[in-house]
């Protein structure tokens, strides 16, 4: 087994104890905070910020089973370190992912989304919509067995079209 130990603010991150849990209400903070960063807001379709109670109301929805949503908080020994969602889209599970800013770089999205896929949507078909030119996430695509299919124009002209990856 290999050990991958990161520090960051006196944390030591181990990839190997990476777990995921059900996002819980307390967690409405952080997630928000996560979405409302500017990298993870330039690499998602919508890159406006969202505001909090806008989020409330989604998150809220999310929790209660009313969105059809499976959203999981991905921790390394209780510290939170991102999220991964999965929603139905036909016949697939349309994945999206955030790693929290602080703990980027430290290849945690491979093994976060393959966990989430193992362990929450074992033999669903996924897909994940990235934008063009978005190596990290393309990396996870590929990781999952993903081929890039489709390509579509995003909400905006000024940005990149959307990559369909299936």
């Amino acid at each position: 087994m290999i050990f991958n130990h990161h520090k960051k603010e006196g944390i030591q991150l181990d990839k190997t104890k990476l777990k995921l849990r059900p996002a819980r209400m307390d967690d409405a903070d952080v997630l928000l905070e996560w979405r409302n960063d500017w990298t993870t807001r330039r690499n998602f379709r919508n890159t406006a910020p969202v505001e909090r109670d806008e989020h409330i109301t989604w998150l809220t929805k999310v929790l209660n089973g009313k969105a059809d949503i499976i959203l999981c908080i991905a921790t390394i020994d209780d510290v939170p370190v991102g999220t991964v969602r999965g929603q139905p889209e036909g016949e697939y599970q349309d994945l999206s992912y955030t790693i929290a800013p602080e703990h980027r770089g430290k290849g945690l999205s491979i093994p976060m989304v393959l966990k989430f896929v193992q362990e929450y949507l074992p033999g669903k078909k996924v897909l994940c919509e990235i934008k063009k030119g978005n190596i990290p996430s393309e990396k996870v695509a590929q990781a999952l067995g993903l081929h890039a299919e489709t390509e579509h124009q995003n909400n905006s002209n000024d940005e990149p079209p959307l990559v369909v990856w299936k």
